[in-house]
């Protein structure tokens, strides 16, 4: 069963126009064009939410009193670099588990430990694990 989609594609100039409409303040148009071309309207949107009515009604989508362009894109942009530090951190935590992991599963086994299914209680993912370290092997 597909989804019908009722709403048409509109340019950014119309995008910025619906923005407008929907008593946003945007100080710099031109600026606001540039973001809502390179991030997205629909990028933006979710960060549009707590600046907006809310609710049910048809006026969910009005902006609050004093809303501005600006604000939104300042919450996208800290969103963004609060994620690149989280992944970063993620990224360290994991790759020091792993080397934990396979260190302490080399010494108690052998260094080959991974291609070993009884190490494993479930050998349907051991094979999907042999798969995936064989293919990264072969194609870094």
């Amino acid at each position: 069963m597909s989804r019908q989609f009722t709403k048409c594609a509109i340019n950014i100039e119309a995008q910025l126009q619906h923005l407008l409409n929907r008593g946003l303040q945007i100080k710099d148009h031109n600026s606001a064009k540039f973001y809502l071309k390179h991030i997205g309207y629909y990028r933006l949107s979710g960060y549009m939410l707590p600046f907006q009515v809310g609710g049910r009604g048809n006026d969910r989508h009005t902006f609050k009193k004093g809303a501005e362009f600006d604000g939104i894109l300042k919450t996208y942009i800290f969103d963004r670099k609060l994620r690149s530090i989280l992944m970063d951190e993620i990224e360290r935590v994991e790759v020091s588990l792993r080397s934990h992991l396979s260190n302490s599963l080399a010494e108690h086994y052998t260094p080959t430990w991974y291609a070993n299914s009884a190490l494993f209680n479930n050998q349907h993912w051991h094979k999907n694990f042999l798969r995936i370290v064989q293919d990264y092997l072969a194609h870094g």
